[in-house]
């Protein structure tokens, strides 16, 4: 990589877009692709808890232990059929505490959101086995623009690949857990895999330029 590639905490992962963030949900989004396209299913969109990010990759050569050293875990990678509106409860929950850092900040692909700090979050429900809660109002923080490049639609049933970690309801997104919520079909590669089969095979070997800055996909309004 001739750029840093930033895991940084706060500001960082757990609080903004970060090009890291957008670098691992693009190479999660591109194996779940390829995954399922023999089966015909399209995938839409990535998401995954920055939290989950746990250090930067420097500039330099890219090892197997400095993809290992951002993601410990060994985390199975799973696509889910997810309806709008589903969705929007998600990313509003797993952002409830900014401006202050959250493990849950959604670190995305496919998909371009705004959430608005200034607006107060309100509990709703609390999620069960969790410590957070739902959001009494989806949509009052979290405004989400498009999914793929066209208009979200909350109506719509979306293909969302994630981590093992948020389908089993971690840290803000317990509203997966519920009966009903989604479908959930593993899609046979671990968070490492994805990467390092990405950076080979798509990215010949070598991070772009592109990766210099954030892609414009989340702002946070502070």
């Amino acid at each position: 990589t001739p750029l840093l590639l930033n895991g940084s905490r706060d500001p960082g992962v757990r609080t903004d877009e970060t090009n890291l963030g957008d670098f691992v949900a693009d190479a999660y989004l591109w194996q779940a692709q390829q995954a399922m396209a023999a089966s015909g299913v399209s995938v839409d969109v990535c998401l995954f808890n920055g939290g989950s990010l746990r250090q930067s990759i420097e500039k330099g050569n890219i090892t197997v232990g400095n993809i290992s050293g951002v993601l410990p875990y060994n985390n199975q990678l799973y696509v889910m059929k997810i309806k709008g509106k589903t969705l929007l409860e998600i990313m509003e929950a797993a952002t409830c505490s900014l401006p202050s850092q959250i493990g849950a900040f959604p670190q995305v692909s496919g998909i371009r959101y705004t959430v608005n700090t200034k607006e107060p979050y309100e509990n709703g429900k609390q999620y069960e086995n969790s410590t957070y809660f739902a959001p009494a109002k989806p949509g009052s923080r979290v405004t989400i623009h498009e999914i793929g490049g066209k208009p979200f639609d909350a109506d719509k049933v979306y293909t969302l690949v994630t981590t093992e970690f948020i389908c089993r309801g971690g840290d803000a997104y317990g509203k997966l857990t519920e009966p009903g919520a989604v479908d959930i079909q593993a899609i046979g590669y671990v968070d490492t895999e994805a990467v390092e089969n990405y950076l080979k095979e798509e990215l010949k070997g070598t991070v772009p330029v592109k990766y210099e800055k954030e892609q414009g996909r989340v702002t946070v309004i502070k």
